[in-house]
This record gives structure tokens, sequence and C-alpha cells, in this order.
């Protein structure tokens, strides 16, 4: 929206920068909405828009610039000697479509990061392979609602997973150590999915596109070590109730003169971080319950 020079601002220009700002912050629904109450409100078509109501647009404007870049915007200074002026109004609504743009991102001082513990890692009791059926692991993250999770992942947060196998010992344990090592950790967020390291290619899903019948984001990525090239990995998203899943495969199908044991140990460690900018975000974003619901 353009507001124009020399003509009264009506109601529909300040409800565009309204909703625009209020879609970024409030009620979760797919990827916008940072689960809070906005300070602003709609203006009813005639009626005058007031000060207060310039200032509260202002206010939820700057709260959602504050948690996307950590600091706050450059806003008109409105008072109740002067008018609003369309340059005004303009600034706005630039700032309001800039942080819709955005709002998924977070500034790295708003955000605080939970380490994996032995609570949050799923690990591999007893040895496995010799060509036999892999080992499998799910792991669950859920929240008290959807919007809650919604509200997790559309202000910022994520959920970290890092896959290892200690062991060194044998041929094949040097490859499974190798091999998870390289791919480094994987992150699951409200923009994607990536991994920090190489050993083949992770596809990009977002949390509000994950489905009930799971996405491969890593699909049967093979091992590198010449030796083991059949032996695989596949990671699968899925959309449970008020939160999701991670599935683990990791497959051993050699059956040739390296048909060897893997030791136990192998183990997938998981994390998050999440928004903690409490001066911008009123509502505190809550962090998921973990469950290992399949152990490898």
């Amino acid at each position: 929206m353009s507001a124009t020079t020399g003509v009264k601002i009506p109601a529909a220009d300040f409800n565009s920068i309204q909703s625009t700002i209020s879609t970024v912050l409030g009620t979760p629904s797919g990827n916008y909405g940072y689960g809070q109450a906005p300070a602003s409100a709609q203006v009813a078509t005639g009626n005058q828009i007031k000060l207060t109501d310039w200032q509260n647009v202002i206010t939820d404007i700057t709260h959602a610039y504050s948690h996307i870049y950590g600091s706050a915007p450059s806003v008109p200074a409105l008072s109740n000697t002067t008018r609003v002026k369309a340059a005004d109004v303009n600034a706005l609504a630039t700032l309001a479509t800039q942080c819709s743009t955005n709002r998924l991102t977070i500034a790295a001082a708003n955000q605080t990061a939970i380490a994996p513990t032995s609570n949050t890692t799923i690990t591999r009791a007893t040895t496995w392979g010799n060509g036999s059926t892999g080992i499998t692991c799910v792991a669950s993250f859920t929240w008290a609602s959807e919007a809650a999770a919604s509200a997790f992942f559309n202000t910022g947060g994520t959920v970290t997973m890092k896959l290892a196998h200690p062991t060194t010992s044998t041929t094949q344990d040097n490859a499974w150590n190798g091999f998870l090592s390289a791919i480094g950790t994987m992150v699951f967020s409200g923009t994607g999915s990536t991994k920090a390291g190489g050993n083949g290619t992770m596809t990009s899903l977002a949390y509000s596109a994950y489905t009930t019948g799971g996405t491969a984001v890593m699909n049967a990525v093979t091992m590198t070590t010449a030796a083991y090239t059949a032996n695989y990995i596949t990671v699968t998203v899925k959309k449970i109730t008020n939160g999701m899943s991670i599935t683990v495969l990791l497959e051993d199908n050699h059956t040739n003169a390296y048909y060897d044991s893997v030791a136990s140990g192998t183990n997938a460690a998981f994390g998050w971080s999440y928004a903690t900018d409490s001066a911008n975000l009123a509502t505190a974003i809550t962090v998921p319950t973990f469950a290992k619901t399949t152990n490898f």
C-alpha cells in the first residue's frame, strides 16, 4: 500500500498495516503468528484514527522488528501536535511488510540453545549389523497445543540432531564413525531443514509443511567408504499431534567379505533452541516435551 500526500488517511490504510503486523505477532496459523496479543486493533471505516491507534501499531512493529533484528527500528515520531503524514504511513507500512517477510528469523541474542543431554539422547545398547535389518529410532517433540508448537517455530525455534558412532575398533565401526560425524548437526526449523556437513543432500522442509505421512529429508544416503557403500541412512520428519517426530534408520546391507557387526553405542543426540526475548514476546515461548518413542 502507499498513502497519498494531501489526502486524509483512510482507515483502510491503517488497517492494512495493522493486519500485516498483527498476523506476524498474533495467533499462530501455519508459518505465521508468534502467539502474542497485539497492542493494536482494527479501526472501523469512517472512524477517526487516534494517536493511540498509531502508537499501538508502532509498539507491535517495534516488538516484531526487535525480535527479528535485535534492535529497535527507526519509526516516525508522532504526537498530538503534529499530523500523521503520508510519509509516516508509508514508512510504517514498509516496516510491517519487512517484519512479515522476515518473520521466521530471530536475532541470535534473542535465542537460548539447549544442548543435548543423556535424557535427550537415544543410544544403541547392543551390537547390530551383520548384513541384517538396520536399526531405527524415533524421537518425538510435543507441545501443549498446535498453537504452542507453531509459535515455537515461527519465533525462530529449532530442533537439532547429531548422529554419532563413538567406536572405531573395526573397519565398519570406523566407517560409521566417519560417515555420521561428517554429516554434522542437523537443524529442523520453521524455515527448513539443514545439515552442517557433507555426505549426501538434505531436503529443506519447514515445520509448517510436515505431513502425518512423513517426509524423508535424507533418503537412503549411502556411506562413502568403498567397502561399505551398501550401508545408508534415512531421516524422516513427520507431523504428529501438537508437534513433530524424527525417525532415523541406519541400514547395514553388507553380506560380502565385509560381513561384520557394528559395536554398541551408536546414538542420536537431540537439542533445541527457542526465543527468550521477553521484552518483545510477553507470552513466553514454551520448549517441547521430548520422548524416545522408539529406541535404536
